[in-house]
């Protein structure tokens, strides 16, 4: 017998791909456990009776209201005045509960680690790292960090900007340092690279100069959607903390105020 959570669990990994067997080993269950819930369309009662679901208002309105919201966390409110216009006349109880059992589905997904095949995608983003004193002078040093998805190998390298030159030099560091790219590479909309970010219906706008950029290389350019999501960019938001918390602190790159000169390799 397992837990409703795990039965829900088990069915998020296999829509992301992932094998039986696989499935099994990471949650440490048999593969006949899986193999069953798997087969059930549904998380089995502890009484193990079958229930039959009634019919609902809201049903002819649920492949909508799941693909706007996969498209946009939209609330209740918002998809019941669109439905409403449609012809939906039932209560707004029913919306909810619908919707908050797709947030919950998407929240049981959210632990399945994001996985891509070798050579498929890299992460990259910019971290603010504190300043030191050069010549007198006090000036912000910025990390540039690069990860593979695949294997997380990891380039980082320090900076005083972050405008679109300095990351197309950062970005062919990377590219020697790992011998090549991978087909697509994952930002943050950072506004060197992303003109206008992803919208409900339309594909990013790519700052010209970086696609041509891109266009040269030979790899994509991808962003994350919703804008800033976290979850879509994690091994590189890893990588930020660890150069952030671990690599750099107490090796005296400081904040803006501190007397340390800086101990950072920067270029």
């Amino acid at each position: 017998m397992i837990w409703k959570g795990e039965w829900h669990l088990i069915r998020a990994m296999r829509n992301e791909g992932v094998s039986t067997s696989e499935i099994a080993r990471r949650m440490g269950l048999d593969r006949k456990t899986v193999r069953n819930a798997l087969r059930s369309e549904s998380w089995p009662d502890d009484d193990s009776r079958v229930r039959v679901a009634r019919p609902s208002t809201l049903d002819v309105f649920k492949p909508y209201i799941e693909a706007r919201i996969e498209k946009c966390p939209l609330s209740a409110v918002r998809l019941l005045e669109e439905i409403r216009a449609q012809g939906y006349c039932g209560r707004m109880t029913i919306l909810k509960d619908f919707v908050e059992s797709i947030k919950e589905r998407e929240r049981l997904r959210a632990v399945v680690r994001f996985e891509t095949v070798p050579g498929q995608q890299s992460q990259v983003d910019w971290a603010y790292a504190g300043s030191i004193v050069v010549d007198g002078e006090r000036r912000s040093v910025y990390a540039f960090v690069m990860v593979l998805g695949y294997s997380r190998a990891r380039f980082v390298t320090f900076t005083h900007s972050m405008d679109i030159h300095t990351l197309m030099r950062r970005h062919m560091e990377a590219f020697d340092y790992f011998g090549g790219h991978t087909r697509e590479i994952l930002y943050d909309n950072m506004k060197t690279v992303i003109d206008r970010p992803k919208g409900v219906d339309s594909p990013a706008v790519v700052n010209r100069t970086f696609a041509d950029f891109a266009g040269y290389y030979g790899f994509g350019v991808d962003s994350c959607w919703p804008p800033y999501r976290a979850q879509t960019k994690g091994k590189s938001e890893r990588l930020v903390r660890y150069v952030k918390e671990n690599f750099l602190l107490g090796r005296g790159v400081l904040e803006p105020g501190g007397d340390e000169t800086g101990g950072a390799c920067v270029v």
